[in-house]
């Protein structure tokens, strides 16, 4: 049941993305196009960086995976938005059909989409301990689970962790 409902959404918002393309000049019309360009940069950054990044053993911090995946959830949503006020004076049919998907988007695709979008954001904070700056991360969902990993910046982190503890008392510079 879940591959379906899935694969009506994808090919109602594929449908979306025709429409947007195939509307006459206007707001909705660019909004829409826009946040196609926005989706495909977003993916293009996240996933390229991704390439990139794993060259140099480092990786996306989980503050940025988490603003990645909200952009992208935003204008998956839009997209759909934008493509029923393309067809709200040229085909009404498609109109009430476009505004029945945009309810089913954000129904399903909202709902799914805040959860994943709060499952993927892990707490850290930076701490130095023994002259190293690290990236404390807690990993824990329903336990304990502390990771540290080498702090490269604000956005990155090495993707090897250094040190794990399944225990409050053995973190690393205790609160």
């Amino acid at each position: 049941m879940l591959d379906i409902t899935l694969g009506v959404l994808v090919l109602g918002w594929i449908g979306s993305c025709i429409c947007c393309f195939r509307a006459p000049q206007g707001v909705f019309r660019r909004a829409g196009i826009s946040a196609m360009g926005v989706l495909v940069g977003t993916v293009a950054i996240w996933q390229g960086g991704n390439n990139v990044l794993e060259k140099f053993d480092l990786t996306w911090r989980s503050w940025v995976n988490t603003c990645f995946l909200v952009v992208m959830i935003l204008a998956c949503l839009a997209i759909p938005i934008c493509a029923a006020g393309c067809m709200y004076k040229r085909k009404q049919w498609l109109f009430q059909m476009m505004c029945l998907l945009c309810v089913a988007e954000l129904l399903i695709g909202g709902w799914w989409g805040m959860f994943f979008a709060a499952l993927s954001y892990q707490p850290e904070r930076d701490i130095v301990w023994e002259g190293r700056a690290l990236v404390e991360e807690d990993q824990g969902f329903l336990g304990t689970r502390f990771a540290y990993y080498p702090r490269v910046g604000p956005l990155f982190k090495g993707k090897e962790n250094v040190y794990v503890t399944y225990e409050m008392d053995k973190r690393l510079c205790l609160d």
